[in-house]
């Protein structure tokens, strides 16, 4: 039998493509597995760095919640803040932040006549919760009535701050001082490049995006709502509150009847009149 060299140089030829193709294959999935693999772990170091940013937050608001906010009420305090710095992790933090002390109301203090209800509140009635021992004095017309349980605002503080970092991993801080040294004394202990980031637009957004934070972090806790009265529905769409930031008629801005504000409600910018007291 003749032996067929042509047809087996074919053969072989095939052979070698097949051997040629599954090498390659195998190459690029080598590399593709390889660069999956690679990705994971830059996903995973991304994941690692910003769960460590997120401790870092929630440990200064702890301590701002601890060693800054006070209460009246026997309420709950919360704080919000806005860090000037690039890195969280600075020895020296300098922040932007608000505090607020959130409580449910139970009963109010009611007085026929006015005078009386005057006196009651002169005697801080007004300002307790547990205020029935307090009325003895105010007037025969004075009372206690229940009311329907309402999230109210408590003690408030809103400034900047100074924060350190100590080599044991626990904080100190340094606070402005007050009346007409505050600003000066900010100016002397912030770096200027932070200095200049106060006392201008900037700020205040820093400041009302604190409060609104505050607001949301206290209606989760005690799993209700601030009372608010709808005044007026704006031509202004928006997803958060800080859409609707600026957006407060100056009408309404000059009033002092009520704190107007304008909140992100169903999706539109809304004014309101919110009952905080």
């Amino acid at each position: 039998m003749k032996f067929d060299f042509k047809n087996a140089k074919y053969v072989l030829l095939v052979l070698l493509l097949i051997i040629a193709v599954v090498v390659i294959s195998n190459k690029y999935k080598v590399n593709e597995e390889k660069e999956v693999f690679n990705n994971e772990i830059v996903d995973a170091n991304q994941n690692v760095e910003t769960s460590n940013v997120e401790i870092e937050y929630e440990k200064i608001r702890q301590y701002l919640e601890s060693q800054i906010a006070w209460k009246a009420y026997d309420g709950v305090d919360f704080c919000s803040f806005t860090v000037l710095n690039e890195n969280i992790f600075d020895k020296e933090l300098y922040l932007i932040y608000e505090c607020n002390e959130f409580y449910v109301r139970t009963s109010k203090l009611s007085c026929a006549l006015e005078d009386e209800l005057y006196e009651c509140q002169k005697q801080g009635a007004f300002y307790n919760r547990d205020e029935q021992e307090k009325i003895s004095n105010c007037g025969s017309s004075c009372k206690i009535e229940d009311i329907e349980p309402a999230l109210k605002l408590g003690s408030g503080v809103s400034s900047v701050i100074e924060i350190t970092r100590n080599d044991d991993g626990s904080f100190s801080h340094w606070n402005p001082e007050d009346g007409s040294n505050y600003g000066s004394s900010i100016k002397k202990r912030f770096p200027s490049k932070y200095y200049s980031m106060l006392f201008n637009d900037d700020y205040n957004r820093a400041k009302r995006k604190a409060h609104y934070e505050n607001i949301e972090r206290a209606e989760d806790y005690f799993s209700m709502k601030v009372n608010k009265t709808i005044e007026e529905v704006l031509n202004k769409e928006c997803d958060t509150f800080m859409d609707c930031e600026g957006t407060l008629p100056f009408d309404y801005a000059i009033r002092s009847n009520c704190p107007y504000e304008s909140v992100c409600i169903d999706g539109q910018c809304t004014v309101v009149c919110p009952d905080y007291h």
